[in-house]
């Protein structure tokens, strides 16, 4: 029975835990420019592979204070995702505008915009001009 409850407890985890990096990489997406994009993901990724040493580390000494009763391993997991995720919750702001900054991306787009109004405009007035001339 243990061996069920093991299975279905790493299921439940690694179901809720995939959510997570899609996520993650809409926000990247968001904050940084295509330049940057990649030492951001890098970045996230080289943290995964440190969580995961510190965990493995973190779960042991667990195991070891409950009497090798890995269930409280999970209970412990839980608590801590779910005070991470509260905390993101209120102060990770998915979209740079929010809060008044613009991705480089967005910066040069402002300006090509800008230049293409100014064409725009141009246009607009030497057809007006050439209709007077005739």
């Amino acid at each position: 029975m243990a061996y069920v409850q093991f299975f279905a407890w790493f299921s439940i985890l690694g179901l809720v835990q995939s959510i997570c990096f899609p996520a993650f990489i809409s926000i990247v997406a968001n904050w940084f420019s295509k330049e940057k994009r990649g030492l951001a993901v890098g970045g996230f990724c080289t943290c995964v592979n440190i969580g995961n040493i510190l965990g493995t580390q973190a779960g042991s000494a667990l195991l070891a204070t409950f009497n090798d009763q890995w269930q409280w391993l999970y209970v412990i997991m839980a608590c801590v995702a779910l005070l991470v995720s509260l905390v993101l919750r209120c102060f990770l702001v998915p979209h740079p505008e929010e809060v008044g900054y613009l991705v480089e991306d967005e910066i040069v787009s402002e300006k090509i915009n800008e230049k293409l109004n100014v064409l725009i405009k141009m246009g607009r007035e030497q057809k007006v001009a050439s209709k007077r001339a005739d």
